[in-house]
Parts: C-alpha cells; structure tokens; sequence
C-alpha cells in the first residue's frame, strides 16, 4: 500500500513539473503554389497573404516557384508585407 501512495505522489509530482515548464511551438507549413508566379502568380498573391496570415507559420518550405524573381515576390508580397520576419535560404 505504502509503494502505491509512493508512486502516486511521484507521478503526480511528476506531472505538475510537467506542467510548470513551457514550451515552444514552432509552426511548418509546405506550400505547393502551382507554378509561381507564371500560373496567373499577381492575380493570387491576395489568397496566399490569408492563407499565410491565417497559420501563421514559423517556417515555409514552398514548391513550384518557377524562378527567383518569383522567390522574390513571395518573399516580399506574401511573406514579408509588414515586416522582414522571413528570409530565403
């Protein structure tokens, strides 16, 4: 019985410990834009700016991008609108 309530209190210690400690959530999001910026690419930036605002990533990893004028104009035109948080690596 005693062990019982030993591995209890260790358990639930445990757990509040568990609890007590932060952790960071890093967002990845792949991206497929279908042939930027050749495949109508200006007409679309509008619908990648949601759907990059609406998640939120930390991370994108984008295919498809036909050329680094069009890297560029993804990086300034969807990712980068308010600020410099993103950069192409």
């Amino acid at each position: 019985m005693r062990k019982n309530i030993q591995t209890s209190a260790l358990f639930f210690s445990t757990l509040i410990f568990i609890h007590t400690i932060s952790a960071e959530t890093i967002t990845i999001v792949t991206y497929n834009i279908l042939n930027f910026p050749d495949a109508f690419g200006s007409q679309r930036i509008d619908d990648f700016r949601v759907v990059i605002d609406y998640i939120e990533p930390d991370i994108v990893v984008i295919q498809e991008i036909q050329s680094q004028a069009g890297m560029n104009v993804f990086l300034d035109s969807v990712l980068n609108v308010t600020g410099s948080a993103f950069e192409a690596v």
